[in-house]
């Protein structure tokens, strides 16, 4: 990952943290863009990383214009998504296997679906501040290269995560 894209997920993984239930589109275009690149990577490694990039920022896009139709299923996805991220962010810190991290992923995503069905206003919430922590997670170690940076990560993406539900849930009373 550049120094370009770090920025990127961290600075994008903060407002989607932060104010993501008032940017939908956005966290449905990073959300897109977040699985448009891990895929790339994960089948196309060979691929030069602009080409990766700018097909990621496509699938992004293409989530972020159809969120504006179909925001309800969207949300579903996001949700899949970035529960799933999470998942794989603590799977990486304990497990070093391409499996469980699959595995992770997709039950995460199962539990994101569960989150939205049973508690959607409040699920979009939980889901982007949880989202958005996991991007900065992901674009941190490449920004900052320090030992034990696994555990830092990880109480920095759970900072960022509560404090996204904090601030999220404070600009919602006000409505």
């Amino acid at each position: 990952m550049s120094i370009l894209l770090a920025i990127l997920f961290v600075v994008a993984g903060l407002v989607i943290a932060f104010y993501g239930k008032r940017v939908m589109w956005l966290v449905a275009g990073a959300a897109g863009f977040a699985l448009g690149y891990i895929l790339m990577q994960e089948f196309f490694s060979n691929l030069e990383e602009i080409w990766v990039i700018i097909i990621s920022v496509g699938v992004g896009l293409v989530c972020a214009f159809l969120t504006t139709r179909f925001l309800r299923l969207f949300a579903f996805i996001a949700a899949f998504i970035f529960v799933g991220l999470v998942a794989t962010v603590i799977a990486e810190t304990f497990f070093d296997n391409q499996i469980i991290y699959w595995a992770a992923f997709f039950v995460g995503g199962l539990i994101g679906l569960a989150i939205m069905r049973f508690a959607f206003g409040s699920g979009i919430i939980l889901i982007t501040a949880l989202g958005g922590a996991a991007l900065v997670v992901k674009g941190l170690p490449w920004l900052l290269p320090l030992p034990l940076w696994s555990w830092l990560n990880l109480v920095v993406g759970l900072v960022v995560a509560i404090g996204g539900i904090f601030i999220q849930t404070r600009f919602n009373r006000g409505k």
